[in-house]
Protein backbone atom coordinates (compact mmCIF):
# COMPACT_ATOMS: atom_id res chain seq x y z
CA UNK A 1 0.00 0.00 0.00
CA UNK A 2 1.68 3.51 -0.98
CA UNK A 3 1.74 5.98 2.04
CA UNK A 4 -0.79 8.12 0.10
CA UNK A 5 -3.76 5.32 0.20
CA UNK A 6 -6.12 5.55 2.79
CA UNK A 7 -7.09 2.20 4.84
CA UNK A 8 -10.56 2.10 6.54
CA UNK A 9 -11.78 -0.18 9.10
CA UNK A 10 -13.75 -2.31 6.97
CA UNK A 11 -10.90 -2.73 4.40
CA UNK A 12 -8.65 -4.16 7.21
CA UNK A 13 -11.37 -6.17 8.46
CA UNK A 14 -11.58 -8.18 5.28
CA UNK A 15 -7.95 -8.63 5.15
CA UNK A 16 -8.04 -10.35 8.87
CA UNK A 17 -10.89 -12.66 7.73
CA UNK A 18 -9.09 -13.63 4.35
CA UNK A 19 -9.26 -17.67 4.41
CA UNK A 20 -11.00 -18.29 7.37
CA UNK A 21 -14.16 -20.14 7.76
CA UNK A 22 -16.41 -18.97 10.42
CA UNK A 23 -20.24 -18.67 11.33
CA UNK A 24 -21.32 -14.95 10.79
CA UNK A 25 -23.29 -14.03 13.97
CA UNK A 26 -25.41 -10.43 14.29
CA UNK A 27 -23.82 -8.17 16.15
CA UNK A 28 -24.87 -5.30 19.08
CA UNK A 29 -23.61 -2.47 17.29
CA UNK A 30 -25.51 0.85 16.17
CA UNK A 31 -24.40 0.91 13.29
CA UNK A 32 -23.54 -2.80 12.18
CA UNK A 33 -25.37 -3.66 8.56
CA UNK A 34 -25.84 -6.83 7.67
CA UNK A 35 -25.59 -6.52 4.37
CA UNK A 36 -22.67 -4.33 3.72
CA UNK A 37 -20.03 -5.65 2.13
CA UNK A 38 -17.62 -6.14 5.13
CA UNK A 39 -20.40 -7.52 7.65
CA UNK A 40 -19.26 -11.23 7.84
CA UNK A 41 -15.15 -9.34 8.09
CA UNK A 42 -16.61 -7.07 10.80
CA UNK A 43 -18.75 -9.93 12.70
CA UNK A 44 -15.12 -12.02 12.68
CA UNK A 45 -13.30 -9.33 13.64
CA UNK A 46 -14.94 -8.36 16.57
CA UNK A 47 -15.96 -11.61 17.87
CA UNK A 48 -12.50 -12.38 17.51
CA UNK A 49 -11.29 -9.29 20.18
CA UNK A 50 -9.32 -8.49 16.80
CA UNK A 51 -11.64 -5.22 16.47
CA UNK A 52 -13.82 -3.33 19.23
CA UNK A 53 -16.11 -0.65 18.58
CA UNK A 54 -16.59 2.74 20.09
CA UNK A 55 -17.37 4.52 23.38
CA UNK A 56 -20.87 5.05 21.36
CA UNK A 57 -21.27 1.67 20.78
CA UNK A 58 -20.63 2.07 16.94
CA UNK A 59 -18.20 0.33 14.68
CA UNK A 60 -17.46 3.33 12.32
CA UNK A 61 -16.32 0.78 9.73
CA UNK A 62 -16.19 3.44 7.09
CA UNK A 63 -13.86 5.89 8.99
CA UNK A 64 -10.12 6.03 8.14
CA UNK A 65 -7.84 3.70 10.57
CA UNK A 66 -5.33 5.37 12.54
CA UNK A 67 -1.71 3.89 12.90
CA UNK A 68 -2.10 2.88 16.23
CA UNK A 69 -5.54 1.25 15.66
CA UNK A 70 -3.74 -0.33 12.59
CA UNK A 71 -0.45 -1.73 14.92
CA UNK A 72 -3.26 -2.83 17.46
CA UNK A 73 -5.33 -4.74 15.08
CA UNK A 74 -2.36 -6.93 13.55
CA UNK A 75 -1.28 -7.42 17.22
CA UNK A 76 -4.65 -8.84 18.08
CA UNK A 77 -4.52 -10.60 14.70
CA UNK A 78 -1.60 -12.34 15.60
CA UNK A 79 -2.09 -12.29 19.22
CA UNK A 80 1.32 -11.39 20.06
CA UNK A 81 0.08 -9.12 22.98
CA UNK A 82 -0.62 -12.41 25.04
CA UNK A 83 3.20 -13.50 24.19
CA UNK A 84 5.29 -10.79 24.40
CA UNK A 85 7.59 -9.98 27.48
CA UNK A 86 7.30 -6.66 28.31
CA UNK A 87 8.94 -5.84 31.50
CA UNK A 88 11.78 -4.05 30.14
CA UNK A 89 9.44 -1.51 29.63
Amino acid sequence: MKRTQIATRATLAVSCMAGTAFAAQPTDFKDYDANAWYAKAATFVVTNDIMAGTDAGTLEMDRTITRAEFVSLLDRLFKTYNKADLSQY
